[in-house]
């Protein structure tokens, strides 16, 4: 007997609602650039399409740092609400946490398309490279969900060309749909990023500063955030104000910087909430272990230029999808805790200061 689509998107749907979900980015403002521009518009227009049988699988390949999740969590917000009973309800997953689901695909009797989502979004493909298994179930998702007339958004720091190990078929749904790069920022798109981030932390820059960082700064967005916050805090410890002269000084390196790394970030999280490092990093669930463990990934995913992969793994976990949900919760839980927030202050200024190395 053939199967029903939206059976078999509906069995899926119920099993990824399960998965830890990406959640919302909630201050941060996506700066539309021309490397990132035809990416945005395809991702608007799938926002706004109305839901129909033509619903195309979008493809959005970037590398790291270059804005792929704030892009997608800007134009897709209204799309963007956690898996529920509801039609409008959306699955936003890392791609990695599909390994856990292993063959639990098979269509039930009872499913119907009354549960669906409106929306797939899956980040990091590359993540399943070797993992055919996985990859078999992505395809099925894929097939299921473009039956069902639901959108899907796949991103990716490799282009198909680029994805070895990967199922031919796999590779085929993706070059089937519409396929968007963002590439690395050039010099007048770096001085855009910077006048945000200035006018984002109130900070005078003038136009003689922004020249000089641009055009000598080559990096990634995220890096080149990374290396403001650097540059001002440089000039703060200093108490000297952020004119061209000290920018110079700063980028020929006058100023040399001790980079952050997990090893210093276990050391000041275990000193500071009392305990081993021995401890922080093991497998251990203990209840006393979970905030600062919690702590500790978070400082690591703002302070390091480390993958989730290597930040789950150096406290102790598999699968770096427990890193975005360990932010997640420590952000709902700080919220309310004035005291919790105020130690995350805390150890992000000693950490910092640590960083700007002899003064």
């Amino acid at each position: 007997m053939r199967r029903n689509p939206a059976e078999d998107a509906g069995n899926i749907w119920s099993r990824l609602a399960t998965l830890p979900q990406v959640r919302l980015q909630q201050s941060e403002r996506f700066v539309i650039l021309p490397e990132n521009r035809f990416a945005y518009s395809v991702l608007e227009q799938l926002s706004t399409a109305q839901e129909g049988p033509t619903q195309p699988l979008v493809f959005i390949r970037g590398p790291a740092g270059c804005g792929k999740s704030l892009l997608l969590q800007s134009t897709l917000r209204g799309l963007l609400r956690p898996p529920g009973n509801s039609k409008c309800a959306s699955i936003y997953i890392l791609a990695s946490s599909l390994m856990t689901l292993g063959d639990a695909w098979a269509p039930v009797e009872d499913a119907s398309d009354e549960g669906l989502p409106s929306l797939f979004l899956c980040e990091d493909l590359q993540a399943l490279q070797g993992h055919r298994s996985t990859q078999q179930l992505l395809v099925a998702l894929i097939d299921a969900l473009r039956l069902a007339n639901i959108r899907c958004v796949i991103t990716s720091t490799q282009s198909p060309t680029q994805l070895h190990s990967f199922l031919p078929k796999l590779l085929n749904r993706l070059r089937g749909g519409v396929s968007a790069t963002i590439r690395s920022p050039g010099p007048s798109s770096r001085a855009r990023l910077l006048e945000h981030f200035a006018q984002a932390e109130q900070l005078p820059l003038n136009q003689a500063v922004i020249e000089l960082l641009s055009s000598r700064l080559a990096v990634s967005p995220r890096e080149l955030k990374a290396a403001f916050r650097q540059f001002e805090t440089a000039a703060r410890v200093r108490r000297s104000p952020l004119s061209p002269e000290f920018a110079t000084r700063f980028l020929d390196g006058e100023f040399p910087t001790v980079k952050i790394s997990l090893t210093s970030i276990g050391r000041a999280v275990a000193k500071h909430f009392g305990v081993t490092i021995k401890l922080l990093r093991s497998p251990s669930r203990s209840q006393s272990l979970v905030v600062p463990r919690q702590v500790g990934m978070l400082l690591a995913r703002e302070l390091t230029d480390c993958s989730l992969q290597q930040i789950a793994e150096y406290f102790g976990r598999k699968n770096h999808s427990t890193v975005v949900h360990s932010c997640d919760k420590l952000a709902e839980m700080s919220a309310g805790q004035p005291e919790l927030r105020r130690q995350i202050a805390q150890l992000l200024t000693e950490l910092r200061q640590s960083d700007m190395g002899p003064q």
